[in-house]
């Protein structure tokens, strides 16, 4: 288990640290995953088995000893790192304007850097759920518990659809809007849902939901069906958390986790949202990477046209437990 400072590294430490500042600013995911040391360091090409195995707690007699069992492992699942950077060009005309007086060259290179790395940061966040795992591309939460088998557990999916719990006649979604028929009875059905999902991940540390849901599940829901539920605390910052059953609800950027899923119908409508529980950790649900944030400040020495500086994150999903993740999806609002 680590945080991304711990992995990260520059060939400039102070340009390297404002660097991983302003993604973590800029990322309330990357925070979550680094509040939670949801970092593993492993190699480009690794390899996982699944937890699993049995006990029955063996007992022994004083003075004997215990028979230990054997636990059949599961089989190996192999994985590789994904390469996602960016950088900026310095290019020879722009030492020529500092020789000149014409500008300050730090000025303009720090400001770039930064304008560069917070969309760069709302990229990656987007990708760590919404990256569909082609043309070198992470693949995302999204597509791993898209109801598929989890890589490495045959026939676990994770996901629940909140259709299945809607007290509507043959739903198509979760329908929470607040013009629904029967809008309080399905809100009080996702509680349910909600609650069943969190007895279902060992440990949840975050609900990650989208702005909309955690609006709905913070004003209209506390007002109608959950004031129980759902209540608030501060953060060692002082900043207010929601929490879910005493679980935080982490709210991410808006278009990290869409209201543009589809939902249940024969030609799907692009209308729902999902939400995430985790338990992020090593031997649980990680971010794997080998290199936390790279960053590479910009040599003015060296003899070319034109210089980079630059950044770069190698990492993939790795989920070695299958009650460190639950997904539920098709929640209309």
């Amino acid at each position: 288990m680590a945080n991304l400072a711990q992995l990260s590294s520059s060939n400039n430490p102070q340009k390297g640290t404002a660097a991983l500042g302003i993604l973590l600013q800029n990322s309330p995911f990357l925070r979550f995953l680094n509040a939670t040391s949801g970092f593993e360091l492993v190699p480009t090409d690794f390899d996982f088995r699944a937890v699993g195995g049995t006990s029955s707690a063996p007992a022994r007699a004083e003075g004997g000893a215990y028979t230990t069992e054997d636990i059949v492992p599961a089989a190996k699942t192999t994985g590789a790192l994904t390469m996602h950077g960016d950088g900026v060009d310095v290019d020879v005309t722009r030492l020529a304007d500092a020789a000149n007086g014409l500008m300050s060259m730090n000025t303009w290179l720090i400001k770039a850097v930064q304008q560069k790395l917070i969309a760069f940061a709302k990229a990656y966040e987007s990708l760590l759920f919404n990256g569909d795992g082609t043309s070198n591309k992470i693949k995302g939460l999204a597509h791993i518990l898209d109801g598929t088998a989890l890589p490495g557990f045959s026939g676990v999916t994770r996901l629940w659809n909140a259709a299945d719990y809607s007290v509507d006649s043959t739903p198509k979604s979760m329908d929470l809007t607040v013009s629904g028929t029967n809008y309080d009875k399905n809100l009080k059905r996702l509680i349910e849902l909600l609650t069943l999902c969190l007895g279902e991940v060992t440990d949840a540390q975050g609900i990650i939901v989208n702005p909309s849901l955690h609006s709905r599940l913070t004003t209209i829901a506390g007002d109608r069906a959950m004031a129980a539920n759902v209540t608030q605390v501060l953060d060692t910052f002082g900043r207010p958390v929601t929490m879910f059953n005493g679980i935080p609800l982490i709210q991410i950027l808006p278009d990290t986790i869409v209201n543009t899923e589809d939902d249940d119908t024969a030609t799907p409508v692009a209308e729902t949202t999902s939400l995430y529980i985790l338990s992020p950790g090593e031997l649980k649900c990680s971010l794997v990477t080998n290199s936390g944030l790279q960053y590479w400040a910009y040599d003015a020495l060296q003899a070319k046209e034109s210089g980079r500086e630059k950044w770069e994150i190698r990492a993939a999903w790795k989920i070695e437990d299958k009650y460190s993740v639950a997904r539920i999806r098709n929640i209309k609002l």
